[in-house]
C-alpha cells in the first residue's frame, strides 16, 4: 500500500522506485519516489518548469508527467489557454475531450472589464457620497456638478462591470474543437451609459 517492499535491517522500506510506483499511495498523492526509506513525492519536477507550465509535477520512469487533476489546473497552460484537464493514457494535461473553450480573448476582457467596471463603481459611489457631503459646505451649483460627475462614474462603471460578466461567460462556454466559432463582442461606452452587442 506505501511501497515499504524492501526488508533491510530488520525493517520493511522503499528502497527503489520498483516499490514505491505499484503502491497504493504512489497512484493517489504521487508518492511514487524513494527517500529515507519510506515514498514521498519526487522534488524532480515540482520545481520546474514542466510543472509550472505544463502541470508535468511527477517524476517518473526518467521523465516527468502529469499525474492529477489538480496538477493541469495550477499550470500556466490552463490559465492561458484550455489544457486543465488530464490525460491520462498519454500522461499530459490536454483540453476537454473534443472541446475547447469558446474565446480565451474573450474570457480576459470578460475579467479585465469586471475588475475595472468594479473599481469604476467604487470611485463613483465615493464621488456621489463626498458630493453630498453637508460638512463640505458646497454651494448648491457645485454639489450638482459634483453629484453629476459621481452619477456618470458610477453608471459607466456598472455598465462595463454589467458587459464583462456575460463577456467571461460567454468565453468559457465550452464549443466542439472543429466547429466552434467565437463570439466577438462589441462594447461601446456614451456619456449615459454602455451597450453590448454580438457578432457571429
Amino acid at each position: 500500500m506505501v511501497g515499504l517492499c524492501t526488508l533491510e535491517g530488520g525493517a520493511c522500506i522503499a528502497a527503489s522506485e520498483a516499490d514505491c510506483i505499484p503502491s497504493t499511495m504512489c497512484t493517489k498523492r504521487d508518492w511514487c519516489w524513494p527517500s529515507g526509506g519510506k515514498c514521498i513525492v519526487s522534488p524532480a519536477c515540482r520545481d520546474t518548469e514542466y510543472c509550472l507550465e505544463e502541470g508535468r509535477c511527477t517524476f517518473r520512469d526518467g521523465e516527468c508527467i502529469a499525474t492529477s487533476k489538480e496538477d493541469c489546473r495550477q499550470s500556466k497552460e490552463c490559465w492561458d489557454g484550455d489544457h486543465c484537464y488530464l490525460n491520462r493514457e498519454e500522461k499530459k494535461c490536454d483540453d476537454e475531450s473534443g472541446t475547447r473553450f469558446n474565446s480565451p480573448g474573450l474570457m480576459a476582457g470578460g475579467v479585465a472589464a469586471i475588475i475595472l467596471g468594479g473599481l469604476g463603481a467604487v470611485v463613483g459611489g465615493l464621488m456621489l457620497s463626498d458630493a453630498t457631503n453637508p460638512e463640505r459646505g458646497l454651494d448648491e451649483a457645485t454639489r450638482d456638478t459634483e453629484t453629476a460627475r459621481g452619477v456618470a462614474v458610477l453608471v459607466v462603471g456598472l455598465s462595463v462591470l454589467s458587459a464583462g460578466i456575460p463577456m467571461l461567460v460567454v468565453g468559457r462556454k465550452r464549443v466542439p474543437k472543429k466547429t466552434g466559432t467565437a463570439l466577438a463582442p462589441t462594447f461601446t461606452i456614451g456619456p449615459t451609459g454602455g451597450s453590448l452587442s454580438w457578432s457571429f
